[in-house]
């Protein structure tokens, strides 16, 4: 399953994502701050 997150990078976030990935077998999709700013919400969808 993909799945997009925010807070990726952060500390609770690197372990979520490890996890997810390792024991699920899960693709991380991580949302940078970058992707909210006005007018780049077209790369949201």
């Amino acid at each position: 399953m993909n799945i997009a997150m925010t807070g990726a990078t952060g500390y609770i976030g690197k372990h979520l994502s490890n996890y997810l990935t390792e024991k699920g077998g899960h693709r991380i999709i991580p949302l940078g701050r970058s992707m909210f700013r006005e007018g780049m919400s077209g790369y949201l969808i």
